[in-house]
């Protein structure tokens, strides 16, 4: 396999008119992940910092012509993002504590240790490396807008989204919950594209063929080298994969970068122990560093419209007419669908309904017919009086709890979901509906 490629090192401008001090520096300063360059004064240092890109520049305060504060200000004013550390003598203390105030990351002060010199400038570089990241994952994230997959008004797929965001720079295993058409696909991708790695390989491959010719944990990794791999329904990996797998996992967690980032998907409790499955600890303790709930489409109704109007865009593009809008009536039947397939169930819906409209609004008759809303007869009220009091009772709570079993199977999509609204254990809730005969539609 293709080694990982190391980060490039931190280059560092040095800056005394003591030559002394530019040698011992540069000798202090000599560590692979730096790359250091000298100047004897501060109008050198300005015309190098025009003719090349410096991380930190780690300047003398006192100098003749440009001082290390009037160089400061020059750095600040034309390139804001790289650090400065300023070295001072102990009587020039006050000013390089003026100096931070102006923006020096931090200031060393003369005789300096050798670990002290050299974890200032590292951390300030670290600094300045953090601070790039950020800024180019914001100039994605502006560039992602629009994509109805990263933007939210629910405050479940917000929570989800900020968790991603935070994900992004780092090179953490990622686990992603929540049910099949939810998006976490979608999420795994995102990870990847906005990302360090977008440019290398984005491989995605089911679980359950992880070990078959071809597909080893070798040849995955091979495949996604540098990249991301992305392990689908990762609960329905064989014993045999998943230890390979774990193998793969621990030796990448004692290396400072590994060379495959690794994203998986699984359902809603695969990180509880009793709901894993046969999906072993150890390797769920590897694969959940970042671990997301992707809610359901139903857990983020506000998403609909919007959802639903971008689906039906992109499906017209496709096929070359305008599209239509949506009938309010139309808006208040998808609200109100459980959408037991999620993203999935929606798109397919939005593409059956362009098809079906052959004018400029979708109406609810467009919709697929799971989609439609259905009414159901009202729970009777009216009380058969000639049965006895105990019957009567009976027969009109059988209706009451057809009528509320049905409604809320329809509006969660689920029985697990619509247990939960209940308030009830699923398997509680499966019981009354094959007592009263509920199904699903």
């Amino acid at each position: 396999m293709p080694a990982a490629q190391p980060p490039q090192p931190a280059r560092v401008l040095v800056v005394d008119d003591d030559e002394l001090i530019l040698r011992s520096c540069k000798w202090i300063l000599r560590q692979p992940d730096l790359e250091v360059a000298l100047c004897s004064d501060g109008a050198q240092a300005l015309e190098a910092m025009r003719r090349h890109t410096y991380d930190v520049v780690l300047t003398d305060l006192t100098m003749p012509g440009i001082d290390g504060h009037a160089l400061l200000k020059r750095i600040k004013r034309d390139w804001p993002t790289v650090e400065v550390v300023i070295m001072t003598a102990n009587g020039s203390i006050p000013s390089a504590v003026e100096a931070t105030r102006d923006g020096a990351h931090e200031y060393v002060q003369k005789p300096f240790s050798v670990e002290a010199l050299q974890a200032t400038v590292r951390q300030a570089a670290r600094v300045k490396r953090l601070r790039d990241e950020n800024d180019a994952l914001r100039r994605q994230l502006a560039a992602h807008r629009g994509n109805p997959g990263l933007e939210s008004r629910a405050p479940a797929m917000r929570a989800a989204l900020d968790r991603l965001r935070a994900a992004v720079p780092v090179d953490a295993t990622v686990l992603l919950l929540g049910e099949v058409g939810s998006g976490r696909g979608h999420l795994a991708r995102a990870l990847h594209d906005l990302g360090p790695r977008a440019g290398q390989p984005f491989v995605a491959i089911p679980s359950a063929a992880l070990g078959t010719p071809g597909n080893t944990v070798d040849d995955v990794f091979a495949r996604a080298a540098g990249g991301t791999l992305f392990l689908r329904d990762v609960e329905h990996a064989t014993p045999e994969a998943q230890r390979a797998l774990e193998d793969r996992l621990r030796a990448a967690a004692a290396k400072p970068r590994p060379s495959v980032r690794v994203v998986a998907s699984g359902p809603e409790g695969l990180a509880e122990p009793s709901e894993a499955g046969g999906l072993g600890a150890d390797l769920l303790y590897l694969l959940r560093a970042v671990e997301i709930e992707v809610p359901p489409l139903r857990a983020r109704r506000e998403d609909i419209a919007r959802l639903a109007t971008t689906m039906l865009t992109h499906a017209a593009e496709r096929l070359g007419r305008p599209p239509p809008r949506l009938a309010p009536e139309t808006l208040d039947a998808l609200a109100g669908h459980g959408w037991p397939d999620n993203l999935t169930e929606l798109e397919s819906a939005m593409e059956s309904a362009l098809l079906a409209c052959d004018g400029d609004e979708v109406q609810p008759a467009h919709l697929p017919d799971v989609v439609r809303p259905r009414l159901r007869p009202p729970a009777s009220n009216v009380l058969d009086v000639e049965l006895p009091y105990k019957d009567a009772m009976d027969q009109v709570m059988e209706s009451h709890a057809i009528q509320y079993l049905g409604t809320v199977l329809d509006r969660c999509g689920s029985i697990a979901a619509a247990a939960r609204h209940a308030g009830m254990d699923r398997a509680n809730f499966k019981r009354l509906l094959k007592r009263f005969d509920v199904q699903r539609d």
